[in-house]
């Protein structure tokens, strides 16, 4: 393989490589159950009346740009309304400012479904295709939904308009509904503590959105699946400053009865294990540090104890009671010291 190919071989494995926020919500809306409760809550009421729910499954992208089929968040879904298949198509967008160009990105999911449907069936009638876009956009959706208003009419819009295809997709836009709509809707405690995330989380501390709904997230440790939860937390984490981390774990392992505290407590132990261990003590190391700075002593030694329980399990008493006993100076030199020492031990150079 020649030193540009592979260059770009890379280049393709960066960009395939999911986000926290692609994965979590390819791993949430995948499952038919929790896509059901969003599409319900959203889909004109006619449509959700006539859909048999039962019959909702995820499909295989039929996008005709291998660019598309390879995108982390968008999802093809088929439903039977009245009877006949319809093709959704969800897309998911992570940024703050709204795609002009959606409806042409949704154009190549449209054409892929019906060029699908007739290589099955070349001579039945092509199926209906809804198209939504889920975001967060700060200001609201301002651009056009409809694909017509891509093309440029001049003055004979009337005129031309009836030989140029067109359709409108539906915006999910979270940021413009309230606290009290997102607690109300008919969906599930995972898909609404996501959608409570992908709200707030850019603009308050992540920590406090999960003490402010601690019934949701409750739920979402003893009922959901633990690949969902896993998603779930990475993409908290993702949303947060490193210095916010200890305080995320610290509440997350504390959420749900007893088996989902232990599910919270092995997602958490897993994520420390497989790559964000150094994050987030980084993360702690750098409260601790800010802290001492203002001389907040006590609370650094409450979380530099945490860190070490993360690392290493349940603190002696010995141990226990060196660090509430320490100097800031101790304190510091421990810091310093805490990714990479070996055990506790080390740490406090015990002989």
């Amino acid at each position: 393989m020649t030193a540009p190919a592979r260059k770009r071989r890379r280049r393709s494995r960066r960009a395939l490589t999911p986000t926290p926020h692609d994965a979590v919500f390819k791993i949430v809306f995948s499952d038919p159950k929790e896509a059901a409760g969003l599409l319900r809550a959203v889909l004109p009421p006619e449509l959700v009346r006539a859909a048999n729910w039962s019959t909702l499954r995820l499909m295989s992208s039929a996008a005709p740009d291998r660019r598309l089929v390879e995108r982390r968040t968008d999802l093809v879904f088929s439903l039977e309304i009245e009877g006949r298949p319809v093709a959704i198509v969800l897309i998911f967008e992570h940024q703050s400012t709204p795609d002009p160009w959606m409806p042409w990105r949704f154009l190549g999911y449209v054409v892929g479904q019906w060029e699908a449907h007739r290589r099955v069936k070349p001579r039945a009638p092509l199926p209906p295709v809804l198209t939504l876009v889920l975001t967060h956009t700060s200001d609201g959706w301002s651009s056009s939904r409809s694909l017509a208003d891509l093309v440029e009419f001049g003055g004979l819009r009337g005129a031309l308009e009836t030989f140029v295809p067109s359709f409108e997709h539906l915006v999910i836009d979270v940021s413009r509904m309230t606290t009290e709509q997102l607690l109300e809707a008919s969906v599930t405690s995972l898909v609404r503590g996501l959608l409570l995330l992908y709200r707030d989380a850019r603009r308050g501390r992540v920590a406090d959105i999960l003490r402010a709904h601690t019934s949701i997230f409750d739920a979402i440790a003893r009922d959901a699946r633990l690949e969902a939860v896993e998603g779930l937390l990475r993409y908290a984490l993702s949303q947060a400053a490193d210095s916010e981390h200890g305080d995320i774990l610290e509440v997350v392992t504390t959420l749900g009865d007893e088996n989902g505290e232990r599910t919270m407590r092995s997602v958490a132990d897993k994520l420390f294990e497989d790559g964000y261990a150094r994050g987030i003590e980084k993360g702690i190391e750098k409260g601790i540090e800010k802290g001492i700075e203002k001389g907040k002593l006590d609370g650094q030694r409450a979380l530099l104890a945490r860190a070490l329980e993360r690392r290493f399990g349940a603190l002696s008493a010995q141990h226990s009671a060196r660090i509430e006993q320490a100097t800031q100076a101790e304190i510091e030199g421990w810091i310093d010291r805490l990714l990479v020492a070996a055990s506790p031990s080390e740490l406090f150079e015990e002989p």
